[in-house]
C-alpha cells in the first residue's frame, strides 16, 4: 500500500493505492501518478501485503483512505474503498477494441 503525497502541488492532497511490487520504473505506479498529480509528488509505501487477494489487500488499502480522511487530508482516490473502479476514455475503448470478422464453414464474410 503507498502513499502519494502532495497531489497537484497541495500538501494536503493525498492519494492511497497499491501495487504489486518489483516492477519496472516505467511501470511503476509512482511513475503513472507523476503524470497525473506532478512531478513533485511524494511517493512512500506506508504497508505491505503479502496476498494478492483481493479481501487481504482491500482492507488494508480502505483503512489508510479512511485514515488519512480522519486526519484530515483531501484523500483524492474516487471512493472510500480500495480499488475503485477502472474507467476507460472513449479514444481507449477505440484503441484496444479489435473487430469480430465472422465467417462460415467455406470462407465467406458473414459480418462484422
Amino acid at each position: 500500500i503507498y502513499l502519494v503525497e502532495n497531489c497537484y502541488g497541495d500538501s494536503n492532497k493525498v492519494y492511497i493505492g497499491k501495487e504489486k511490487l518489483n516492477k519496472g520504473k516505467y511501470n511503476s505506479r509512482e511513475y503513472d501518478h507523476k503524470k497525473t498529480y506532478g512531478s513533485n509528488i511524494i511517493f512512500t509505501y506506508i504497508d505491505e501485503v503479502e496476498s494478492l487477494y483481493r479481501r487481504d489487500w482491500r482492507i488494508l488499502e480502505t483503512f489508510w483512505i479512511s485514515y488519512f480522511k480522519y486526519l484530515g487530508f483531501d484523500v483524492q482516490n474516487k471512493n472510500n474503498v480500495g480499488c475503485g473502479p477502472i474507467f476507460n476514455s472513449e479514444e481507449t475503448i477505440k484503441k484496444i477494441s479489435k473487430p469480430i470478422l465472422q465467417y462460415d464453414l467455406e470462407g465467406n464474410f458473414i459480418k462484422r
